[in-house]
C-alpha cells in the first residue's frame, strides 16, 4: 500500500513545475494581486489578472514521473490543471481511489510553499472566487481523476 500511496503523491509534482511558470517575479503583476480587496467588484479584476498569469505558462509541461500538464484555464469557478498521465506509472484508478489522500497531499504542498510565485497563485485565485482543480487523465484509456480544491478550501492557507 505504501508504494501505491507515493505513486499517487507524485502527482502532486504538478505544483512545482507549473508555479513557478507564473512569472509571479513581475513585481508588478504580483503588485496588482496584493492591492485587490476580496469584495465582487474587484473580483473581476482579479480574474483579468488570472488569466494574464496563465496565458503566460507554455504548456505542454513537464510536471514529474509520467505527468504533462497539458492544459490550464479557468472553467466556472476553477483554475483548471489538466494533466496528461502516463499510465505506465500512473494507475488512474489508484488515484480516484486516493482521492482524498491525494487532495489532501496538494493541499499539504500548497500550505507549506513558501515561494512568491505560490502565493501569488493562491490569493489571485482567492481573490478571483476561483479554487483549483486538477483533471489527471490516462494517456491510453482516457480515464480520469479529478481532485476539487475549493476556493474556502484555498483561503484557510493564507
Amino acid at each position: 500500500m505504501k508504494s501505491k500511496l507515493i505513486m499517487a503523491l507524485m502527482c502532486v509534482g504538478i505544483f512545482t513545475a507549473s508555479v513557478s511558470a507564473y512569472g509571479a517575479s513581475d513585481y508588478a503583476m504580483y503588485e496588482s494581486a496584493m492591492s485587490v480587496n476580496r469584495c465582487d467588484d474587484d473580483s473581476k479584476q482579479a480574474e483579468a489578472l488570472l488569466r494574464e498569469a496563465i496565458s503566460e505558462v507554455e504548456v505542454p509541461m513537464y510536471a514529474g514521473d509520467g505527468i504533462v500538464i497539458t492544459a490550464i484555464y479557468i472553467k466556472g469557478d476553477y483554475l483548471t490543471y489538466r494533466a496528461e498521465c502516463d499510465e505506465t506509472i500512473i494507475d488512474i484508478d489508484l488515484l480516484n481511489s486516493l482521492k482524498s489522500t491525494l487532495k489532501d497531499s496538494l493541499i499539504s504542498e500548497l500550505r507549506s510553499q513558501s515561494d512568491l510565485s505560490m502565493t501569488f497563485l493562491v490569493r489571485l485565485c482567492i481573490m478571483a472566487n476561483k479554487g483549483l482543480c486538477y483533471i489527471y487523465v490516462g494517456d491510453t484509456t482516457g480515464d480520469t481523476c479529478t481532485v476539487y480544491i475549493h476556493c474556502s478550501e484555498l483561503s484557510k492557507l493564507l
